[in-house]
């Protein structure tokens, strides 16, 4: 049986390009919560802002949407651009 690794390492966002840090995100989403659905539509390109949609498998069904933003720095205007996008 293989050992399993005892070192954990930092993540370094600013490595990742868009695509990966979506993946990163819905790979994160996908192993810490139960899912009735969960799809990535961000490598799919047109997004319309939404890219991670999914449905949580409990008694409510409940619907959730993920926008990725992978930036140095985020400002309040570029952040309710993105909101009002969606």
């Amino acid at each position: 049986m293989p050992k399993i690794a005892s070192t954990v390492h930092a993540v370094h966002f600013e490595d990742l390009d868009g695509s990966q840090f979506e993946r990163l995100v819905f790979a994160y989403h996908w192993r810490t919560d139960a899912w009735r659905s969960l799809e990535w539509y961000g490598q799919a390109g047109s997004d319309l802002g939404r890219d991670i949609w999914g449905i949580r498998e409990n008694e409510t069904s409940e619907s959730v949407c993920i926008q990725c933003v992978n930036r140095k720095s985020l400002i309040l205007p570029r952040s309710k651009k993105i909101f009002q996008t969606f």
